[in-house]
């Protein structure tokens, strides 16, 4: 078996990787990504609380809907202990 090497997603455009490398952390959430889905968006946080806060309000909001919308819910949620699990269950 040889060594791992790392691979470019097959999930996202193929991009020359000089390209990738200009990205910089201020356009993150500013620039419009390439073919972007009308409901992905992408924020960048510089407080950690911030981002955990959010991912957490946002799990709750989802899960709310779907409850009163009496629909099922899908989630690909974090696992282990992760900030965003104590602000969810509160």
């Amino acid at each position: 078996m040889g060594e791992w090497q790392p691979q470019q997603s097959r999930w996202i455009p193929q991009l020359p990787t000089e390209i990738v490398r200009e990205i910089q952390k201020k356009k993150i959430g500013v620039d419009p990504p390439l073919n972007a889905h009308p409901e992905f968006k992408v924020k960048g946080w510089d407080d950690a609380h911030q981002f955990y806060s959010a991912f957490g309000r946002n799990m709750t909001k989802r899960v709310l809907a779907a409850f009163l919308e009496k629909r099922e819910i899908w989630m690909i949620a974090p696992t282990g202990p992760v900030p965003q699990w104590a602000i969810f269950a509160n």
